[in-house]
């Protein structure tokens, strides 16, 4: 056993419990003989009290191996509890005084072997504190929290638990930094930072309400803090208290103006209740602190789609590609805005690059799917829509849009049986019944579609399309008196058109 001459003899002496006191001095004696000779030594002087040549003689000096001491003192009836107690309260001040008389030099050694090993370890800790905050910095969070773990293992303190919390923060380790950030308050109940770094935490887990009594209470102790007025707004803007977190984000950037997070929060705010608009300003803002800011570009682009500026939007989904070339979110978006703009090659192109990055998200093979629907090129469409229940069966909205496009190739008999077996499941949709009726029809079955029409318009009876078309199965039945009663209704309704329908069918 390699022992420390940080006072070494304290460590072994913690396991000292002599049966009487003569035993006691005799030991005492010959331990404080053994420091005196061994410590005192030329070798010990050159070499340090812990080297091989010191532990060899104190060997020889004690008759037995350092590490063996512990077996020779220890008292195995005693708790290392009760023995510690007794070591410090009798055996040490005893020791001490046989040292002060036997050789004083060997106290005026160990102080200072304590001091130089006190300034190892406060430099040790310097050099753990500034590579963990270092590590943290450029991403390297597992190696930072291995170099605040080192800093923790020397000294404890509320600053080194927030750092570490920290680093779990970035890391996503959002529960145990959460831990530390409860011990830095241990330390100090008003330690702002701590409360602040709970909150943000708490934020991120979805707890918003606690989240939000943490970020104020933060405030309360340090009412300069930015970031936790910008916290404070997001815990606003996830309760849906819009006023209040358009509150928090103003002050947080009155008090940084150069918060890219500032500007870019409450620019969402404004687009999470639709003032697109001003939201656009925000985003602009925060572009023009860092260019190169991802989320601005994207809710921008976003911004500009909503507000029917396509080119726009096209554009500046393209620049957010730039930095994010692999985020099938973005390319699933340029694609919405490609529809909409009439390109619908480009459109196909991006959806299916968006499920080539991601292919558990079938909402991207969905959409290739539609747009081959919506440009008539019904059969690829069926064909991707089966490749898709091939994967997931009871994807009911893939069965409708299905149902939907073999309608429109006049796949009538297919079409029906995706309709029935998703009404089979929904029984309030009013469309689904919409569109089976229309299928009956085209099959001639008139009966269902009239059944079909009236659910449809038990559950929603303000449409004026339903009850022409309701009218139009009780014509191809015969039955005028119905048909001309639903015309009437479709007229009142305000449907265009329905006048030639009445004045053929209706008019004596």
């Amino acid at each position: 056993m390699r022992v420390s001459f940080i006072c070494p003899f304290i460590l072994l002496i913690s396991f000292f419990f002599l049966e009487n006191i003569s035993a006691q001095e005799k030991e005492l004696d010959l331990l404080v003989d053994a420091m005196c000779v061994c410590i005192t030594s030329d070798t010990a002087a050159e070499d340090g009290p812990d080297s091989q040549e010191v532990e060899d003689c104190f060997e020889g000096v004690m008759g037995e191996e350092m590490d063996k001491i512990d077996e020779m003192f220890a008292d195995s009836s005693k708790t290392t509890e009760e023995n510690e107690k007794y070591f410090q309260s009798d055996i040490l001040p005893l020791m001490m005084s046989k040292l002060a008389g036997t050789c004083p030099q060997v106290i005026t050694y160990f102080m200072q072997a304590a001091q130089q090993s006190a300034n190892e370890q406060a430099d040790s800790l310097k050099s753990n504190v500034e590579l963990g905050i270092n590590y943290s910095e450029a991403g390297k969070y597992n190696a930072a929290i291995e170099e605040f773990d080192k800093a923790l293992s020397i000294e404890e303190s509320k600053e080194l638990y927030n750092y570490r919390g920290v680093a779990k923060v970035k890391k996503g380790d959002y529960y145990s930094a959460l831990s530390d950030f409860d011990r830095a308050l241990e330390f100090d109940p008003e330690f702002s930072q701590a409360l602040a770094n709970i909150g943000f935490a708490k934020l991120q887990i979805g707890d918003f309400n606690n989240a939000i009594i943490d970020l104020k209470s933060a405030l309360e102790l340090d009412s300069d803090n930015a970031k936790a007025y910008n916290n404070l707004g997001l815990a606003y803007l996830y309760t849906e208290q819009y006023v209040l977190a358009e509150e928090a984000f103003n002050t947080s950037i009155e008090l940084d103006s150069t918060s890219a997070d500032a500007w870019n929060n409450r620019g969402y705010g404004y687009t999470v209740q639709g003032l697109f608009e001003k939201s656009i300003s925000d985003y602009r803002e925060a572009l023009s602190i860092d260019s190169s800011y991802i989320i601005s570009i994207n809710n921008l682009a976003f911004s500009f789609e909503n507000l029917e500026y396509y080119e726009k939007a096209v554009n500046f989904y393209t620049k957010s590609l730039e930095y994010d070339g692999n985020n099938p979110n973005i390319y699933n978006r340029r694609a919405l805005v490609y529809h909409e703009l009439g390109d619908q090659d480009k459109a196909i192109t991006d959806f299916k690059k968006a499920f080539e990055l991601d292919s558990t998200e079938l909402t991207y093979l969905t959409n290739v799917a539609y747009i081959y629907g919506f440009i008539e090129n019904y059969s690829k469409a069926i064909s991707i829509y089966d490749e898709i229940l091939a994967q997931n069966p009871d994807n009911f909205d893939v069965i409708y849009q299905k149902a939907i496009a073999e309608y429109d190739s006049g796949d009538y008999k297919n079409a029906i049986v995706g309709f029935s077996e998703i009404l089979n499941i929904e029984k309030t949709n009013a469309e689904l019944y919409d569109y089976r009726a229309r299928t009956r029809f085209k099959l001639e079955e008139y009966e269902g579609a009239i059944e079909d029409y009236t659910k449809s318009i038990e559950i929603y009876n303000a449409d004026p399309v339903i009850f022409k078309e309701r009218g139009e199965s009780y014509l191809e039945l015969n039955d005028k008196e119905k048909a001309c009663s639903d015309f009437n209704k479709a007229k009142a309704l305000d449907f265009e058109g329905i006048e030639d329908l009445i004045s053929e069918n209706c008019r004596n």
